[in-house]
Order: structure tokens, then C-alpha cells, then sequence
């Protein structure tokens, strides 16, 4: 089987030509295939200030892309240490906003996660 159409669009991209990240959930740190290529359009888009969206075990792309020292955040229980590790102000809340970073617990959350995120990208989010 081949790669998806996505994956080929982003493959040879020299920088993000999109306006926001959702970092993919299931095994983040591997499922958007070359993990470096994930954190480097993490730091991207973060320093371009662009919404960068997480939820569950998906925290682990931006740890390891090094953009949340000294931000507020949240993730599923089971990585909060790696979090708090990384230099996370870790909250227990259904949906963090810290800037451009946009953060849920579990799929449970989506709702106001997905509210805050099109309200970052301009919509009303209501």
C-alpha cells in the first residue's frame, strides 16, 4: 500500500504551509512518520504563533519538540510527569489555552478543546 496523499504533500515541505498543528494522537512520537519531522514543524508553528493543538498522549510531540517549558498545559493522567518534567505547569482541566498552544486530557474533552481551537483560528468557537 502506499502513502497517503497527506503524507506525500508534507514530505519534501521545506516549512509548514498550514495555519495550525494537531499533533496526531495514538503513538504520537511516531505516527506522523519521521518523529524529527514532527517536532520540527512544532517548533515552527510555535514560533510563528500559530495554534498548535494536542490532546491525550499527543503532549508528547511538543515535549519533545521543546516548546512547553514554562507553559500551562494538560494531558491524559498518564503522562503527567513527563509533562511536569518537561517544565509544564500541568492542570487537571478539561481544555488548556496557554498562548498558542491548545491542550485536552482525553477524547472526552473534545468538546471545549475543539471550541478553543476554532476560536484560535478565528472562528467564534461558540
Amino acid at each position: 500500500m502506499g502513502r497517503s496523499p497527506w503524507t506525500r504533500r508534507w514530505t519534501g515541505c521545506p516549512q509548514p504551509i498550514s495555519t495550525r498543528w494537531s499533533s496526531p494522537a495514538g503513538t504520537p512520537r511516531t505516527s506522523c512518520g519521521a518523529p524529527r519531522r514532527c517536532w520540527t514543524w512544532s517548533r515552527a508553528f510555535d514560533d510563528a504563533g500559530k495554534p498548535i493543538a494536542f490532546i491525550c498522549h499527543a503532549g508528547w510531540v511538543p515535549i519533545s519538540a521543546k516548546i512547553v517549558k514554562g507553559r500551562r498545559a494538560t494531558s491524559v493522567g498518564a503522562i503527567r510527569d513527563d509533562m511536569v518534567n518537561a517544565g509544564v505547569d500541568w492542570v487537571d482541566q478539561a481544555t488548556v489555552v496557554d498562548g498558542n498552544l491548545i491542550s485536552a486530557r482525553t477524547p472526552d474533552d473534545l468538546g471545549p478543546w475543539m471550541k478553543a481551537l476554532l476560536h484560535a483560528l478565528g472562528g467564534s468557537g461558540s
